[in-house]
């Protein structure tokens, strides 16, 4: 005999948007220190000195990069923060 489910065995297709994974995607710009920026995604992001400079430096050549991947609160609070400390930056559903 089946086991008895509580829920559908098939999603209605609705994603809990709060749940998903979102991305903080950091672009390079023309104003900001190297340095200035290194030391604000250490800052925001809790990374270490390697880390920060590995996404600094992927944004200053490709023109962007994912700075971090996690739920939509954080995202938002540390897309805020680079807006704050004038890095322009954007938050992207997966």
């Amino acid at each position: 005999m089946a086991p008895v489910l509580d829920k559908p065995a098939i999603s209605d297709g609705s994603i809990d948007l709060d749940d998903a994974a979102w991305q903080v995607v950091m672009f390079n710009d023309n104003h900001n220190d190297y340095c200035y920026v290194v030391r604000t995604v250490m800052r925001i992001f809790s990374y270490g000195e390697t880390l920060a400079e590995k996404v600094t430096r992927e944004a200053h050549e490709k023109g962007k990069c994912i700075a971090s991947v996690e739920d939509r609160e954080l995202a938002f609070q540390h897309k805020d923060a680079l807006l704050a400390s004038g890095i322009q930056a954007q938050v992207e559903q997966l």
